[in-house]
């Protein structure tokens, strides 16, 4: 319990991941989570006393609904708000149709966007942050915070579709280690 009080102040202290909460908070999505890189690095910059931030690639923001939403609405508001990224939002219940259409990997449809989460890449980014109309913090972390907070760059292997050649891409391509020089990689995993 004690590390998830350390993890809550480093997201509550760092003020442009709380503004991207206070964004996602204000489109209203049914299930949402903002999570995966944009909540690793700035937890990782923070334990490795980085004055300057991380560049954020993209924002993952997930939600999950059956009913019908306008997503070119929601990514218009998203963007009008924060302009400087790209919003990569989606619905978790059509994941399996994204992944088989853009990749061309085969996954059971996902029934919650809890189970997307526990499917994504990487232990230490199978963290989920939403921020509740009282201002407090959900974290949805399926496996833990210790990979996270201890720094380590691991393959949920438990994740549909995750094999070590994917991971061994995503440490390079991510330049994980050359941005946290302190990240200890798990490669057999």
């Amino acid at each position: 319990m004690e590390r998830r009080g350390e993890l809550t102040k480093i997201i509550q202290k760092d003020e442009r991941l709380m503004e991207i909460l206070q964004i996602a908070r204000s489109v209203n999505l049914p299930n949402w989570y903002v999570g995966a890189g944009v909540v690793r690095n700035a937890v990782w910059d923070n334990l490795h006393g980085n004055t300057k931030k991380t560049p954020i690639r993209d924002i993952d923001l997930i939600y999950f609904s059956s009913e019908p939403i306008d997503e070119e609405a929601v990514r218009q508001q998203l963007t009008s708000a924060l302009p400087e990224v790209e919003w990569d939002f989606k619905n978790s219940l059509n994941v399996h149709e994204w992944y088989k259409n853009k990749k061309g990997i085969e996954r059971t449809a996902l029934m919650s966007s809890e189970q997307d989460i526990d499917n994504w890449p990487e232990v230490c980014s199978c963290i989920g942050v939403r921020l509740q109309d009282d201002d407090q913090l959900l974290i949805y972390a399926p496996y833990g915070i210790d990979d996270l907070m201890d720094i380590v760059f691991r393959r949920n292997a438990a994740g549909e579709g995750i094999t070590k050649e994917i991971f061994e891409w995503r440490v390079v391509h991510k330049e994980i280690q050359e941005k946290w020089p302190k990240v200890k990689v798990v490669w057999g995993s």
